[in-house]
């Protein structure tokens, strides 16, 4: 796991598609956008606090349940960030009301296009962050 201090632009990235996570998290950085890695569920809760976590909904060996677990936890632990799902697993638009995400996004989203969503989510206002109700 990367660690770095406590970054107003941060992201923390739990996808244990090691290949996958490398693109995306070099192509936030070449924006200028801190990003922390975990590649199981105990380097998530470790990590340091990030504005942003990006998530894979079922890491390898686990089961869907224990995947919403993992982004519940997440949430309690960090009701100031947003939750961004970036899945294989995705099965449809009511995937983004889990666990009060702010958006979910199905993993044959091109890099570029996802980086934009998390990076628009970093500049919006604390006020406009996702509650972590859900809906």
């Amino acid at each position: 796991m990367t660690e770095h201090a406590h970054a107003t632009h941060s992201v923390l990235i739990v996808d244990d598609d090691d290949l996958g996570q490398l693109a995306l998290a070099e192509l936030l950085r070449r924006w200028g956008i801190e990003v922390v890695t975990a590649s199981s569920p105990a380097e998530a809760y470790a990590a340091p606090p990030c504005r942003v976590i990006v998530a894979e909904l079922r890491l390898t060996g686990q089961t869907a349940a224990e995947g919403l677990e993992l982004l519940e936890r997440l949430r309690q632990q960090r009701p100031e960030s947003d939750i961004v799902i970036f899945s294989s697993f995705l099965r449809g638009s009511h995937d983004e009301r889990i666990a009060g995400v702010a958006t979910a996004l199905p993993k044959t989203t091109p890099f570029r296009e996802a980086a934009a969503t998390i990076r628009a989510l970093l500049e919006r206002p604390a006020d406009r962050r996702s509650t972590g109700t859900t809906s």
